[in-house]
């Protein structure tokens, strides 16, 4: 049988230190088959009456004072993407909702990007540990994600253009029983010990401020730098690297231009997470600039997923579902054709675009 421990982003203590509580947790979850619950007993018995489901939740903004420094920065970005990852826990537990897988593999990426760049700052062995169970954690999720993906791109592409075709049908009925069973995996990981852990390892982290310790009397220096001064230096090595990799973007084969995609995810999170420190009227042109590279980069990217999750479906749907394979691979192909066509063109407007930061 197992026990629910209720959980929420937010705890009010009676007494003691809130780190007291993330510790007796842990050592809880080490020793007991415990697991995070992050509904309340009254939220859950609302949507039982209302017949409500739990909603994915985006990003929340990072929010700094006037004269913000990194060690602020820390606790900011840090806890606001385990908020993020926390929130879309129930749509994904409750609902099933594959916005809420999404934007979890997005609270873990975004958080792998800060821990890379605070990493670079200060020599906190944490960094490195939470950065790589995050990386686990998201590559779990990852089969979900991309047959929902898939799922949608067929039934919104192809089939909604070739509505006669029967073989989609087919198709679309082993892509479903495959994505069923990813999104049990999903669960399952969600559900392990290990998750449970690393939530509340790093809220642990958070509350004990454990970057400090880790730092020589030197080192903690850099923790007064001022934000802006550490936003700007990530900033400008981010977007230095984007050009770096990009050099002959439209020609580049799809392992490189894989590298330039990330390199823009690591450069557009940064432009989330220090937004708040400058202009919005110049950050949201760049933010746009950016993403606008990334979706085209992105057909690339769901070409080559389509095609292995393809071959994976094709021996459940049989001669049948292979037509509509076909006719899946060869729309998509040509999708990608169009994407190179404007590539160049947004690869240009990026350049020119004003550094925010400047």
């Amino acid at each position: 049988m197992k026990v629910l421990l209720w959980f929420e982003p937010c705890l009010e203590l009676k007494s003691g230190e809130e780190i007291e509580l993330y510790e007796l947790a842990i050592q809880l979850v080490e020793t007991l088959p415990l697991g995070l619950h992050v509904t309340s007993k009254a939220e859950r018995g609302f949507m039982l009456i209302s017949g409500e489901h739990p909603q994915p939740v985006q990003a929340p903004a990072s929010r700094y004072s006037a004269d913000a420094t990194l060690d602020e920065a820390i606790a900011t970005i840090i806890g606001g993407s385990i908020i993020h990852f926390v929130a879309n826990w129930p749509a994904l537990e409750e609902a099933r909702n594959p916005e809420a897988v999404h934007q979890m593999r997005v609270a873990l990426r975004r958080l792998r990007a800060a821990l890379g760049m605070f990493k670079r700052a200060l020599p906190c062995p944490e960094f490195d540990e939470f950065r790589g169970e995050a990386q686990r954690i998201a590559s779990a999720l990852g089969l979900a994600r991309e047959l929902d993906v898939l799922k949608n791109l067929v039934a919104t592409g192809p089939q909604a253009n070739y509505p006669r075709e029967t073989s989609f049908e087919t198709l679309l009925a082993a892509l479903e029983k495959r994505r069923l069973s990813a999104y049990s995996q999903a669960l399952a990981i969600a559900d392990e010990p290990a998750t449970t852990l690393f939530l509340l390892r790093m809220q642990a982290f958070l509350a004990r401020d454990c970057w400090r310790g880790a730092l020589s009397d030197v080192q903690q220096l850099r923790l007064t730098m001022p934000l802006h001064t550490f936003a700007t230096v990530n900033l400008s090595r981010l977007h230095k690297l984007v050009l770096k990799r990009g050099k002959g973007l439209v020609e580049l084969p799809d392992a490189e231009r894989h590298k330039v995609r990330i390199a823009l995810k690591n450069l557009r999170y940064a432009a989330d997470f220090f937004g708040d420190l400058f202009s919005d009227g110049e950050v949201r042109p760049y933010i746009h600039a950016v993403a606008q590279l990334q979706d085209l980069l992105g057909a690339h990217n769901d070409a080559v997923s389509i095609e292995r999750l393809l071959h994976d479906i094709e021996g459940t749907a049989g001669a049948h579902g292979a037509k509509a394979s076909g006719i899946v691979l060869g729309w998509y192909g040509r999708g990608t054709a169009l994407a190179d066509a404007d590539l160049h063109k947004s690869w240009k407007t990026f350049k020119r675009t004003k550094l925010f930061w400047r």
